[in-house]
């Protein structure tokens, strides 16, 4: 067993730290790029407006968006198949939502 450093003890008291056990490799892929997710929206979030035209932020940000409410929709979809439960996660109702009412307003 691993031991645990005292950066991981940190991150462990932060409020949005998860421990996730994965036992396949499409798991893991989807974890990488939740890392590799949060170091781009972190930079164009932070840089917005200065080293990143404002508009292609917010695009970038809205395509994320639907990227992950499709995923979700897919999940759905092979648990309805499988009859596996899911329960759409707050966050990707509040991004579907959110995702709704600009599509309502333009």
């Amino acid at each position: 067993m691993q031991k645990i450093t005292k950066r991981q003890l940190e991150l462990l008291g932060h409020k949005n730290s998860k421990i996730i056990k994965y036992s396949n490799i499409q798991t893991k892929a989807m974890l990488d790029l939740v890392i590799e997710f949060e170091k781009i929206t972190e930079e164009l979030r932070k840089s917005m407006g200065n080293v990143y035209e404002t508009e292609e932020v917010l695009e970038t940000i809205q395509s994320i968006n639907k990227i992950i409410i499709g995923l979700s929709d897919f999940t759905k979809n092979i648990s309805q198949k499988t009859n596996i439960s899911y329960k759409e996660p707050s966050s990707i109702y509040i991004i579907r939502k959110g995702v709704e009412n600009e599509q309502d307003e333009k």
